[in-house]
């Protein structure tokens, strides 16, 4: 995986809905206002579901146990 800087969320986004990237981290406000159009939410990096997104589950639970 290679870190590609941004100057924003917007370019960022544009880029990985055009499939220039395979993935972006973001903040839930950002990405769950554009998940579930072209943008599939696979997981939250906190250690307990977000309210927002609650049927997306935590890394520690869909892939690696204790992060």
């Amino acid at each position: 995986m290679n870190h590609v800087p941004y100057k924003g969320g917007g370019p960022a986004i544009i880029d990985t809905v055009a499939g220039q990237t395979g993935l972006y981290f973001s903040l839930v406000a950002s990405a769950a206002a554009r998940e579930g159009r072209k943008l599939r939410a696979i997981a939250v990096t906190s250690s307990r579901r977000d309210a927002a997104v609650a049927d997306v589950p935590t890394v520690a639970e869909s892939a690696l146990p204790g992060l």
